[in-house]
């Protein structure tokens, strides 16, 4: 199980962009971000906001991050979101991934969907032409999905039309009059499923009973550590894109020289991470230097945080320079291939660490040399 849930989560998290489309993107940041109807976004677009309005057409992916997210947009690629409130709408030539908390979809998908959220509603103007995967408290499905249904879900009503297999663990599974089920219906449960007599089922239908076992904590945890991880990448990736559209001329001037003075960093990094928490507790001790130690742990907290985002894609650059020594350097798809060696490599316990500490103090010293300079 552990296996399955670590292999899923990163296939969620690296089909999540095309690779394909990265040279063209646009980013937009805010509070309030809005696209209009009459808009043509050419490449990927990623948005960050609080509440974020997208319409009009997207000639690549879309991937946010956000509160309040709604989506009425023509996607030529995929859609890769998380929020609290997520409704999307029009349609998807690609795939759907999003997580939140309150889900509305009500889109023409394509491709596959994969759906986490607590409250999971499709509309009856949903149409997915490939497989659906929820994960949630509550799904209630009014659509249409030529796939399979797979998936886990507290409760779980279906009243539209599903053209193969239903296979879902569930503690409630109920079948509506208007529901249509093309092929087999193969659920988990200790309850029986409830058809309505006007309900079509064209396949067998097979119950499962759950084991009886003991809450295994440490699944659990397991559990947890997955979402956080998806969580992390994700949030490295939204704000590795801003650093590029903020910092892209500082990045290539210092590519240029990442190989010189490789031990000066090094001594750097290490000075300015372990020099800079005791000139903040001595400021404190003074009392009058309080605001000022607080606005030097900000930005040294912000400091060890963005080295980690700045040697991803330098990490990125010098793998794709070395396999592709012809190609133009790629920033982003740099940052995407950086972040996933950099997991990769300090998942290795006692070598990981060892390489994430001296990394983090080697590229906390070279930006630093880099602006001395």
């Amino acid at each position: 199980m552990k296996k399955i849930l670590f292999l899923f989560s990163l296939f969620f998290i690296f089909l999540s962009f095309n690779i394909q489309k990265v040279e063209a993107f646009s980013l937009k940041t805010g509070d309030s971000v809005f696209i209009n109807k009459n808009e043509i976004v050419n490449g990927n677009l990623y948005v960050l906001g609080k509440n974020i309005s997208i319409n009009g057409t997207v000639l690549g992916d879309i991937i946010c991050a956000g509160q309040n997210i709604d989506i009425q947009a023509k996607v030529e690629g995929d859609i890769i979101c998380a929020g609290q409130s997520l409704k999307i709408n029009g349609d998807i030539e690609g795939d759907l991934r999003i997580i939140g908390n309150n889900i509305n979809i009500g889109s023409w998908v394509e491709k596959n969907a994969t759906i986490f959220g607590s409250s999971i509603i499709v509309n009856p103007t949903t149409n997915i032409e490939k497989d659906l995967f929820i994960f949630g408290e509550l799904l209630d499905f009014h659509g249409k999905l030529d796939g399979d249904l797979h998936g886990a879900a507290n409760k779980a009503k279906i009243q539209g039309e599903i053209n193969k297999n239903i296979i879902i663990k569930t503690h409630n599974l109920e079948i509506n009059s208007e529901a249509l089920i093309g092929e087999n219906i193969n659920y988990t449960s200790n309850q029986e499923i409830k058809i309505d007599e006007n309900a079509i089922v064209i396949g067998e239908i097979k119950q499962n009973l759950p084991p009886k076992k003991d809450i295994n904590y440490k699944d659990e945890i397991y559990k947890i550590k997955i979402f956080g991880f998806i969580i992390s990448i994700f949030s490295y990736l939204v704000i590795g894109l801003i650093i590029i559209t903020l910092f892209k001329n500082q990045i290539l001037q210092i590519n240029k020289k990442i190989e010189d003075n490789t031990l000066s960093a090094i001594v750097w990094g290490f000075t300015l991470t372990f020099i800079t928490p005791v000139i903040i507790i001595l400021l404190i001790m003074t009392i009058i230097g309080i605001p000022l130690s607080l606005i030097l742990l900000a930005l040294w907290l912000i400091g060890v945080y963005v080295s980690k985002i700045f040697f991803s894609i330098f990490l990125g650059i010098f793998i794709l320079n070395k396999t592709y020594p012809k190609k133009k350097i790629n920033l982003p798809l740099s940052l995407i291939l950086g972040i996933f060696i950099l997991k990769i490599i300090v998942s290795i316990k006692i070598i990981g660490v060892i390489f994430y500490f001296v990394s983090t103090l080697w590229m906390i010293g070279k930006i630093f040399l880099f602006y001395k300079k």
